[in-house]
């Protein structure tokens, strides 16, 4: 897993809020929860990697995800920074939007507020859902991960926020 610290010139980053129906048991299980039954290919975005199957990704993500459910303090921590951060970072583009100059910040407001108002009530009255946060920058092998297409997919059934921090 990668940490933040600040901000790399000529480098970017995003971070994820996903909130998924329930807590995945393996990664077989993540994978049904991200893609359903379909096998996805990436574009890994470095010419010489080619594409990477959605297997090999969901590898990466259920190694980060049992990671977190060992640090459970830390994972907490490291939402409630998300939670506080969000407000200058939200990425519009990560999602399908229409606004306008004129509806920008009033839009702004209503993905923050939609962030927060899923979150507190995940958290609040989780009905087996479980929040993961997920950092990813735009270097290395699997820097196609940044763009956060892996928890955009039809199939998914998972809810996901992107806080961009480019």
């Amino acid at each position: 897993m990668k940490v933040r610290n600040g901000f790399v010139s000529n480098s970017s980053s995003s971070s994820f809020i996903v909130i998924f129906p329930r807590a995945p048991t393996s990664a077989e299980d993540l994978h049904e929860l991200l893609f359903g039954k379909e096998h996805v290919l990436f574009d890994s975005y470095d010419g010489d990697d080619g594409d990477v199957c959605s297997h090999i990704l969901v590898r990466s993500i259920w190694d980060e995800i049992q990671e977190q459910e060992t640090q459970t303090e830390q994972s907490a921590t490291r939402l409630t920074e998300e939670l506080a951060s969000v407000h200058s970072y939200i990425d519009f583009y990560a999602r399908p939007i229409t606004s306008t100059r004129e509806t920008y910040f009033t839009d702004r407001v209503k993905y923050y507020n939609d962030i927060l108002t899923s979150v507190q009530k995940t958290l609040t009255d989780p009905k087996g859902q479980k929040i993961y946060v997920f950092d990813y920058d735009d270097s290395g092998t699997m820097a196609f991960l940044e763009s956060g297409e892996q928890f955009e997919h039809a199939e998914s059934k998972v809810k996901a926020f992107r806080i961009s921090h480019h």
